[in-house]
């Protein structure tokens, strides 16, 4: 695997249709996966985004292992896709937020995972992850005192840090679960913003994006998806701020490369 060199930090936010899957390599080349794409079934869709996208990418790049793999939440177009690269790749770490309210869901891939020696960690608000030396993320949410009705809202939200970079992303994420985070005493600045939610209109708060106040916002989202995501309200207000919107329903696969001060970003179709 060929590191990104120097002190640059690669994040990939794959297309993978209607779901999230982002690649992180770190600058001492430790490899993150946060989701990995899936499919629910009554899409009734004839490929699979783990083993038909995520895989291939990882393979494609050198990379015959994660080191650490986490999911934001158990709805399968998260996590649909890491339990197929938890079945076919060494997985050093897996980390959750708390399964318990969403053991069912969660049955499929805490088996594999079991199969595989692995026991996920489980976290919450003020928790810290250490990607390496220079790459951290802080776990904003969930809060372990609040289960909600959809899982959604319980996603695990990381500000990932790396020099003066900052990356907020914040799973699926709704209405009930952001006013709930806005509580929080958090500074949400950031350089780069992934939209909850896939830009539904269920996940748009001016509040939160006025915090957030990002230079780049990134939308993980299917092409001709029948939800209508992201909504007409999501993409407007980002125009009208002139803020950079990347969506991989339109651009494809989005790649950013921090140097710690600066980012670019590239497409890849």
């Amino acid at each position: 695997f060929v590191r990104p060199g120097g002190h640059t930090l690669q994040m990939f936010f794959l297309d993978v249709g209607q779901g999230d899957a982002i690649f992180i390599c770190s600058p001492s080349g430790r490899t993150v996966l946060v989701d990995g794409g899936g499919v629910p079934g009554y899409f009734g869709q004839a490929f699979e985004p783990g083993k038909d996208i995520v895989l291939p990418f990882l393979r494609s790049r050198g990379v015959n292992k994660i080191d650490l793999m986490i999911n934001t939440h158990p709805d399968e177009d998260h996590l649909g896709g890491l339990e197929d690269v938890l079945a076919e790749m060494e997985v050093k770490q897996i980390v959750t937020p708390p399964v318990g309210p969403w053991e069912e869901k969660y049955s499929d891939f805490l088996e594999t995972a079991r199969k595989k020696n692995l026991t996920p960690v489980e976290v919450t608000r003020g928790g810290c992850i250490k990607f390496d030396d220079e790459v951290t993320a802080r776990v904003l949410w969930p809060d372990k005192n609040r289960v909600f009705e959809s899982s959604n809202d319980s996603s695990l939200v990381m500000e990932v840090t790396h020099g003066k970079n900052k990356f907020l992303l914040m799973g699926d994420i709704e209405n009930q679960g952001i006013r709930a985070l806005l509580k929080s005493a958090y500074d949400l600045d950031c350089t780069l913003l992934k939209i909850p939610h896939h830009g539904s209109a269920g996940s748009f708060d001016r509040t939160l994006y006025e915090r957030a106040d990002p230079e780049i916002a990134v939308v993980s989202v299917g092409e001709n998806n029948p939800f209508g995501h992201p909504s007409k309200q999501v993409v407007e207000y980002w125009q009208k701020e002139e803020v950079l919107l990347f969506r991989t329903d339109v651009n494809g696969g989005i790649v950013v490369e921090s140097d710690g001060n600066k980012c670019r970003v590239d497409t890849v179709r």
